[in-house]
């Protein structure tokens, strides 16, 4: 299991389960604090590897332990381009009938 803490310029924070080369399992951007990305990255590991080295021992070391941030979220397509190097075109060039409506306004 790989997991990543990222913090942007904005001082806001992201967080991903997964790597570019096995692909994301689950992302988070915009969140408020290295204190919520943390407890995010837990959460994610612990509910996605619930039979992983880590959440046996974080459940051993934490007994009480109960999630305390949203469950996870499949990665955006813009993770998945980066895993997959495939570019999701279709979702940046927009639907095919809006690409066709544009080409069809008055001169």
């Amino acid at each position: 299991m790989n997991g990543e803490i990222s913090w942007f310029c904005d001082n806001s924070w992201g967080a991903t389960i997964g790597d570019k080369l096995n692909g994301y399992r689950a992302e988070a951007a915009e969140l408020p604090s290295l204190g919520y990305a943390a407890p995010w990255l837990c959460d994610r590991a612990v509910e996605l590897y619930p039979d992983s080295e880590f959440a046996t021992e974080y459940w051993r070391t934490h007994p009480d332990y109960k999630p305390q941030t949203e469950t996870a979220v499949a990665a955006s397509s813009i993770g998945a381009a980066i895993s997959t190097g495939v570019v999701p075109t279709d979702a940046l060039a927009g639907s095919p009938q809006k690409r066709r409506n544009r080409s069809r306004r008055a001169p």
